[in-house]
């Protein structure tokens, strides 16, 4: 009964687009007008999709908690398949129309799939839940300034403080806590080096991905000044 759940994504994604418009007032006076509503139209699309994503991380952490915390195998049926829905329909996103820098994702979604599948089998179904609760809450922060930047909010001081909370957050969870829970996998897996490695990989991706985010601080606050 919870595979409606797989139609919340594309029609979520519809309301959006029709909802959250580019405002033409902004853009009529330009002069390649087209060209202009276009981009606008494009950074509406990114905003929207961001809004997807923050709304499936929220609710998805939410549900392993309590899963994780009543042991409840409706709630954390529920959750999985919630969360296995959106990461099918944007791997499917991506695929048609993403951009070549969205690929990682692929990955990333295909191993959460797996790891989504396991967990619904009940194997080692605790540990594993750890790790989707803190693989989605070190997202959260990204999606507040992501939505931000794109959103082209006013003040720039307050975009700066959370960019700086959201990587401090990120590096916490994702290099600390994460890594931790990755290099002890191996004293809780049996017979199953696929997930292990996977997960080693995964690690390798979060370093990748937090890299990436400290050199856009660097260069947009700090490069600055040194060049001052």
């Amino acid at each position: 009964m919870y595979w409606c759940l797989f139609s919340i994504w594309p029609v979520l994604y519809i309301i959006l687009n029709n909802i959250n418009k580019p405002d033409e007032a902004i853009v009529k006076n330009l002069e390649n007008f087209k060209h202009c509503y276009s981009i606008t139209r494009s950074n509406n699309i990114k905003v929207n999709r961001n809004i997807i994503s923050a709304t499936h991380s929220i609710f998805c952490t939410l549900g392993c908690l309590i899963a994780y915390i009543t042991e409840s195998l409706i709630v954390l049926d529920f959750t999985a398949v919630y969360s296995i829905s959106y990461f099918v329909w944007d791997s499917y996103y991506i695929v048609v129309g993403g951009s070549r820098e969205d690929t990682p994702y692929l990955f990333h979604h295909a191993v959460t799939v797996y790891t989504l599948k396991l967990i619904i089998d009940g194997y080692i179904r605790d540990y594993l839940l750890l790790f989707m609760i803190i693989g989605e809450m070190s997202n959260i922060p990204y999606y507040i300034v992501y939505h931000k930047i794109k959103t082209l909010y006013k003040d720039k001081n307050n975009i700066k403080i959370w960019r700086h909370i959201q990587i401090v957050w990120f590096i916490l969870l994702r290099y600390i806590v994460f890594g931790y829970y990755t290099f002890t996998l191996h004293y809780i897996i049996i017979n199953n080096y696929l997930l292990l490695g996977l997960f080693y990989m995964m690690y390798i991706l979060g370093i990748y991905w937090g890299i990436g985010q400290l050199k856009g601080i660097y260069r947009d606050y700090y490069n600055i000044i040194k060049n001052d």
